[in-house]
């Protein structure tokens, strides 16, 4: 049995003391959790913050690399054009030293070219001249005929000069090789 000598009004101001100061700690736990709450939003605010600026950084990289390698992508192009061109132009060149070398060689002593004509879209060579017998014109066919840059040789034509003592003759023979 407990007795209690204090009066109840007494016992009612202790009471609502003891009440006041444990709704006071509880304030003050829920303050202090709330600033801890609120610091870790705060600082977890700031790391998302720093993330979305590296994010935006590394995206504005990107873009710029991007630029660059259309950039570059571009250029590769452009050069891949030139070289396709430079390419279509070896292939299609004619190398005339060595036809002409090739022709030189080819020509008995006894015959002169005096006119050398080319049809480049049929590669047809025409030759003119002048020879001391049908018989160096017909040697001179087959030589041409027998060489890596002739095919096709055709005698057109030929004449005798009697003031010159010679014959004029006209040939014409596709390029096989040009380059």
């Amino acid at each position: 049995m407990s007795v209690n000598i204090l009066p109840p009004q007494i016992k009612q101001e202790k009471e609502t003391g003891k009440k006041i100061r444990r709704s006071i700690f509880y304030v003050f736990l829920l303050t202090i959790l709330l600033l801890v709450i609120g610091g870790g939003l705060y600082l977890y605010n700031l790391e998302l913050g720093l993330k979305i600026q590296n994010l935006n950084s590394r995206q504005d990289q990107l873009a710029k690399d991007a630029k660059q390698y259309e950039q570059v992508a571009t250029q590769i192009a452009t050069i891949n054009k030139k070289l396709t061109k430079i390419d279509d132009i070896n292939k299609n060149r004619i190398i005339w030293s060595l036809i002409l070398s090739n022709m030189a060689r080819s020509t008995p002593t006894q015959v002169k070219l005096s006119t050398l004509s080319l049809d480049k879209s049929t590669k047809k060579v025409t030759m003119t001249g002048e020879a001391e017998s049908r018989m160096e014109i017909a040697r001179f066919k087959e030589k041409l005929e027998s060489s890596d840059y002739f095919k096709n040789v055709i005698f057109s034509s030929s004449s005798h000069n009697q003031q010159e003592d010679n014959f004029t003759f006209n040939l014409t023979a596709e390029l096989e090789k040009t380059n």
